[in-house]
């Protein structure tokens, strides 16, 4: 576990850009870490995870694996049914905020055309951009952290403190 939690949170820069993504031939190299089936023994990105955070993740992947944790790019099926019976089919009126990053090859938002349908079902979207990729907030914390502060506070509801 300690070796695959060192190899898939790492930072990421700005080379990844007009380069296929590390995730593209998953299913050709036979998963994450092809057919040895084991992450590489690498040093923690001491940049990304301090030595207690990193500690944490290994426990708590330890404890509960990553199928929660993967699930969440698995509901499409379900999405669509809740979009179905909400009201306006999911329309959000309301004011929103989209935090995209740069170098995320995982889910680009900035090269594609993946952010439109968001784009279309907000009203009111506000998007901002961090240079950083897909663990945006482990890379970039407090550009994240200072994004969603700036943005609640114009967003304030009159008379709210």
């Amino acid at each position: 576990m300690r070796a695959t939690i060192a190899s898939l949170y790492r930072r990421t820069s700005s080379d990844v850009i007009g380069k296929p993504s590390k995730f593209s031939d998953l299913r050709a190299r036979g998963g994450f870490f092809g057919a040895d089936r084991r992450a590489p023994t690498m040093p923690r990105d001491e940049t990304i995870l301090s030595e207690n955070t990193f500690e944490a993740f290994v426990a708590a992947f330890e404890r509960s694996g990553f199928h929660g944790a993967n699930a969440w790019y698995l509901n499409d099926a379900d999405n669509l049914a809740f979009a179905i019976e909400a009201p306006n089919f999911g329309r959000i009126d309301i004011a929103s905020l989209f935090i995209h990053a740069r170098w995320d090859t995982v889910c680009d938002t900035i090269h594609s055309a993946l952010a439109d349908p968001m784009r279309e079902d907000c009203t009111t979207l506000a998007e901002v951009t961090i240079d950083a990729g897909h663990m945006v907030m482990l890379e970039q914390p407090a550009a994240l952290n200072g994004v969603i502060d700036r943005w609640l506070n114009e967003n304030r509801p009159s008379g709210a403190s």
